[in-house]
């Protein structure tokens, strides 16, 4: 299992009052019958229903994509809600339904309002997921350690087994109660947990991954050798047009310090195609940048207005179809990066948890490794015994391709396999 750690009592309830949910539901009827069971759920986990939004410590976005209008009406009921966490009492905004299950690994670099996205067929959860995802987000105050660590150990109990630590600015944690090391203090209860087998870090912001945070992920063999650190560009000009700091010789520097400390990282990263007055010498900088740094995981967005960003007041923009065919030649040379670096995996034994069956190949489960997080990075499809979800298998990776691996069971839970649980 895994899951996004934050910050409820576990019970729906936040400091003993009972946390009010309002869900917004969209489209088909098939869509409100899995809103009134996702709202049963929440109701029997004690939380309130609250029918206004505006009156919502938390809300469920419920949407649909079969059409166009229907994909235009979901986002912009979800740019809504998000409003609500900057003027109302919302801490944080779940997308569930069609949407998240059909752009489930492009949504959360799009909408980073969201706090989690939920896809159709993890409604049963929604509870869990509601108690692990009302996360701190811009202009909230850092949750205690003390609280996050009483979900961490909730959430254990349960029997998730992978925690996954997620906010707008990871890295920053505590940094609103004027913490300096919040987040390393974190880590060392989360680790104090012995149930959790991996820990996994997203959004980390680069100029704020520290020596002391390095150490720790190189000596700890239950933090995941995975960093996702979206770097969005590498030249300086567009970063400080973007608001962050850095440059491409900086950046070079970070990446070259973390891969030195801890050889068998995975770096995932995000760019962004096309930001306002990104000219062709800075897209080809980054270009080539891509090409030297050898990411291993690589998504890249065009740039679009948001209304009331400052970006959307920059200039000159960048025709569509410019930036378009920038992501396109960003994609294609990751693509053959991807594609050495599964082949380089050909033969090797590797840790997979067992996600479950794999639903378009009869007889075949799917997993993941350390270096794969869940929605966002690739499968590993599994032939051989039938284990549970949640199990640690070990396999021989016999297949490659750009995202994905195909590999053969040699072991389950430290057991031959044919002593594996059905």
């Amino acid at each position: 299992m895994d899951q996004a750690v934050e910050m409820t009592d576990g019970d729906g309830t936040k400091d003993g009052q009972p946390v009010r949910v309002s869900l917004v539901n969209l489209g088909c009827p098939k869509n409100q019958v899995d809103a009134e069971v996702m709202l049963g759920q929440l109701a029997a986990a004690g939380y309130q229903i609250e029918e206004a939004p505006e009156r919502a410590d938390l809300i469920v976005v419920n949407t649909c994509s079969f059409i166009q209008e229907a994909k235009e009406e979901s986002i912009r009921t979800i740019l809504e809600a998000a409003a609500l966490k900057r003027t109302g009492r919302c801490q944080a905004v779940v997308v569930s339904g069609c949407l998240a299950q059909r752009y489930g690994q492009e949504l959360p670099a799009l909408l980073p309002e969201v706090d989690a996205f939920v896809g159709t067929g993890e409604f049963p959860r929604i509870a869990d997921i509601a108690a692990a995802t009302l996360r701190r987000s811009a202009g909230d105050r850092t949750w205690v350690t003390g609280h996050t660590l009483a979900e961490a150990r909730r959430l254990a109990a349960a029997g998730v087994r992978e925690l996954i630590l997620i906010s707008q600015e990871t890295t920053d944690y505590g940094g609103d109660r004027g913490e300096t090391h919040g987040l390393i203090r974190l880590l060392e209860g989360l680790l104090d947990i012995p149930a959790f087998r991996w820990i996994r870090l997203h959004y980390l912001y680069p100029t704020r991954v520290t020596p002391e945070l390095i150490a720790l992920l190189a000596s700890e063999p239950r933090l995941c050798r995975y960093l996702d650190m979206p770097l969005q560009h590498s030249d300086g000009a567009v970063l400080k047009a973007m608001g962050r700091g850095g440059d491409e010789q900086s950046l070079r520097r970070l990446v070259e310090r973390v891969r030195r400390a801890v050889p068998d990282l995975t770096i995932r990263t995000a760019f962004i195609a096309g930001f306002p007055g990104e000219t062709p010498a800075q897209f080809s900088r980054l270009l080539r940048f891509v090409e030297a740094m050898r990411f291993d995981r690589v998504g890249v967005f065009c740039y679009s207005d948001e209304e009331g960003t400052p970006a959307a007041s920059l200039g000159p923009k960048v025709p569509r179809r410019v930036a378009e065919a920038r992501r396109a030649r960003l994609m294609a040379v990751q693509a053959g990066i991807a594609e050495e670096q599964g082949r380089a995996l050909l033969g090797t034994v590797q840790e997979v948890m067992v996600d479950g069956p794999a639903p378009e190949f009869p007889g075949v489960q799917c997993g993941r490794t350390a270096a794969h997080a869940p929605e966002v990075d690739g499968t590993v499809y599994l032939r051989g015994a039938s284990v549970r979800p949640g199990t640690m298998v070990r396999a021989r990776i016999r297949e490659a391709y750009e995202h994905d691996l195909a590999a053969d069971i040699l072991e389950a839970g430290g057991e031959p396999c044919d002593t594996a649980l059905l």
